[in-house]
């Protein structure tokens, strides 16, 4: 089998001839390491800018030959490396400000970066900042670009991927998570409103993908902490649910082989509703019992991970990346259905040996039949 076919058997809930590898982002220090090439428009932190018009298709080609030496079965971009070609960023020399009114920090040093705070405030502010459309603003461009170039390093024997969001993580970062919560019961209407922005736009990028040759669309919207979601049940249900659902089935319909879910969290309360609403994985099971997991859910949806990119990866010998594989293996691999993946993405931090580690046991633990 070829990486796609690896890929798609496991989304199909089928056994490959291995357990497949994928990464749905890999941070830019991490792809300059093991390319040795420069990614152009990068600042720091995951901030790439796309300022010229050819950044997007040669951070495409070495996206792609990343993922190559890693030996991935996919290469799954995220759109943080898709940003609008040429696009007025408000910025200076430690921070700069998106297209969504969103501000984030960045080190020179490529040391990293983070979320300092939203611009909107209030109805009002939302009514003066200007409403993004990917059509206008440079990203379709950008993503034809990027696709473009993945495309001539892989040739058609990977999955192609893109990650992108659904309805609550660029809402609650235009406000802060503590108004956009609050705003959620006291001004519902204004709350919906924002978070339906945002899933238009992110549905619309999902197409302009697919019509460039995506395969697999992600939702990168955390929407839970280390010990659940952020929301009760009946919250959940009323703003989140119907929006899941117009996600998946509006990129299915458009021709996406497989829409997949990720949150950060303990999501034990969620996973029927993933199923439910028609996401084809759930990434990565950060605070799941994977037995449990797989025994629950094992034959309604692909479960992807879950190496440790939080302790493992970053700081971890050897023998702690094996520990993992060979746990995260003997758990959710046997019958199918299963993609070795890090626990959120392979970020600056972590250490390229056990990368290497990681992908080096995968391909000799991992082999079907012998993992059933």
């Amino acid at each position: 089998m070829d990486g796609r076919e690896r890929i798609f058997s496991a989304y199909e809930l089928r056994e490959p001839d291995l357990t497949p590898l994928n990464e749905i982002m890999i941070d830019p220090p991490i792809v300059e390491k093991i390319t040795g090439r420069k990614i152009k428009g990068f600042i720091g932190g995951s901030l790439v800018l796309n300022d010229e018009a050819d950044y997007a298709y040669e951070n495409g080609v070495s996206y792609a030959l990343c993922c190559e030496k890693l030996d991935l079965d996919a290469v799954h971009i995220h759109w943080y490396w898709l940003r609008p070609i040429g696009f007025k960023y408000q910025r200076d020399e430690r921070s700069v400000i998106d297209e969504f009114g969103i501000k984030w920090a960045y080190s020179t040093e490529h040391k990293g970066g983070g979320y300092l705070g939203g611009l909107i405030k209030d109805e009002e502010d939302y009514k003066r900042w200007p409403k993004p459309n990917p059509y206008e603003n440079g990203h379709a461009l950008t993503i034809e670009k990027s696709i473009k170039g993945i495309k001539s390093v892989t040739k058609g024997k990977k999955a192609l991927g893109v990650q992108i969001h659904d309805c609550f993580g660029r809402s609650w970062m235009r406000m802060g998570m503590a108004e956009f919560l609050v705003a959620l019961i006291m001004k519902p209407n204004f709350a919906e409103s924002l978070m339906d922005e945002q899933l238009n736009y992110f549905i619309e990028l999902g197409k302009i993908a697919i019509d460039n040759g995506v395969e697999v669309i992600s939702s990168g919207d955390d929407i839970a902490g280390n010990t659940g979601p952020f929301l009760n049940k009946e919250m959940v249900k009323r703003f989140f649910i119907p929006r899941w659902r117009k996600f998946v089935d509006s990129l299915k319909k458009h021709g996406a082989h497989f829409v997949i879910k990720h949150t950060d969290g303990k999501i034990d309360m969620l996973m029927e509703d993933f199923i439910d609403v028609g996401f084809d994985g759930i990434h990565p099971l950060e605070f799941q019992n994977l037995e449990e997991s797989k025994k629950l859910y094992g034959d309604k949806i692909c479960l992807m991970g879950r190496i440790d990119n939080y302790h493992v990866l970053p700081y971890g010998k050897e023998e702690d990346v094996i520990r993992d594989v060979k746990a995260s293996i003997d758990a959710l691999s046997p019958g199918g259905g299963h993609i070795i993946q890090s626990s959120n993405s392979l970020h600056y931090g972590c250490k390229i040996e056990n990368i290497f580690t990681m992908r080096d046991y995968t391909r000799r633990y991992g082999i079907y039949p012998k993992v059933s």
